[in-house]
């Protein structure tokens, strides 16, 4: 019995290092790019790993969130930022439980996921090439891409065509490995070990590397209307992009908003708690003991990750069944629908994808209401 129960935990323990490896790469590649430190990083992924227990799949924060990652960081308060993240939240939950799972329609869900896509390319093709370019949307930053032109420091090039081919390839190759050694920690970490073989000191480094203000955000200093409008379209834009990631089979669980993107799947009965803890743990000593160390990632090896992860957990279902009925109108909608996410900004384009849903909903049930008639 002893043996059985032994066995158990080391089986548990080593989903917990899986666990590790695939939400702590994400957690610090999205700090890294967003200028948070690594403490951040800590708390996120004492989040993630709670929120895996007992789940289906290990699950991590989704790159799709970019837009709304952005929006929260620009209020450059941490009471604003937990209020707008808070609200988010709740208007996701809602959403989930009033509309009972129920989707948009599939043009305006495809249309919407690609969009997010798209800017998480945009913002995170940045950090890749090491361009320098600043902006807190994807329109902003297209801009300022087209006043600054093509540059990338071609060192941080390598790491980050490095990182783009093993995170493409690595999943075919190795089928069951990844479930072990998740891709996502393999595509930052050889990346990592070449910039300290080929940067040792820090000093003298030329790539662009993991550096962050560890300082809490400061408090609110805008005045109460333009403080107000920006939580309540930064929470609109969370909870809207929330809404659309979210685990609809088990909308009851609070946490669930959190977890957006599934990246390992395991049994319900393999990762516990004391996996959590194993997570956490592993995190925490990378983190806490060897900062200086995890400062050493190479920025274009993170927004490489995340570019690509961000088109994996893209669904492209309702983008095929749109296809699928022939109708172009429908098409053109899509098209629209992800469009107004590059060119507009987030909130425009949130009203702009609810709106198509709620005409679509008005023109079904007319239909109905005619078909009963």
């Amino acid at each position: 019995m002893d043996k059985v129960r032994a066995h158990n935990l080391i089986s548990q323990a080593g989903l917990g290092l899986t666990g590790a490896g695939v939400i702590g790469a994400y957690c610090i590649c999205l700090c890294a790019v967003f200028n948070q430190g690594v403490i951040v990083a800590l708390v996120c992924t004492c989040i993630f790993a709670l929120a895996s227990v007992r789940r289906d799949y290990i699950y991590a924060p989704s790159p799709l969130l970019a837009v709304a990652f952005f929006l929260l960081l620009q209020l450059e308060s941490l009471s604003l930022t937990l209020i707008s993240l808070a609200l988010g939240c709740l208007i996701c939950f809602v959403l989930n439980k009033r509309l009972k799972g129920i989707k948009p329609p599939d043009f305006v869900m495809g249309g919407a996921f690609i969009g997010l896509a798209l800017c998480a390319t945009i913002l995170f093709t940045n950090t890749y090439f090491g361009i320098g370019a600043f902006g807190t949307t994807a329109l902003d930053m297209l801009k300022s891409y087209r006043s600054l032109g093509f540059h990338p420091d071609f060192r941080g090039l390598l790491y980050g065509t490095i990182t783009l081919f093993t995170m493409i390839t690595y999943p075919f190759k190795f089928r069951r490995l990844r479930n072990i050694i998740p891709a996502e920690f393999i595509t930052i970490l050889i990346p990592f070990i070449l910039n300290l073989i080929l940067n040792p000191d820090a000093a003298y480094t030329t790539t662009n590397e993991y550096f962050a203000n560890e300082a809490a955000l400061s408090m609110p200093t805008s005045d109460y209307a333009t403080a107000v409008r920006s939580v309540l379209t930064t929470a609109s834009v969370t909870g809207f992009t929330l809404y659309l990631l979210s685990d609809k089979s088990n909308i009851k669980k609070p946490w669930t908003v959190f977890s957006a993107q599934p990246v390992i799947p395991c049994k319900k009965t393999d990762y516990t708690v004391f996996s959590a803890a194993t997570t956490i743990i592993a995190v925490a000593a990378v983190t806490l003991l060897a900062p200086s160390l995890v400062h050493r990632l190479p920025l274009p090896c993170a927004g490489a990750m995340l570019i690509v992860s961000a088109w994996q957990h893209t669904s492209f279902r309702p983008l095929s069944t749109t296809m699928k009925q022939k109708s172009v109108f429908k098409l053109l909608l899509l098209i629209s629908c992800g469009a107004v996410f590059v060119s507009l900004s987030p909130d425009f384009a949130i009203s702009f994808c609810i709106m198509l849903w709620v005409f679509a909903e008005l023109i079904s049930r007319r239909r109905e209401a005619k078909n009963d008639s």
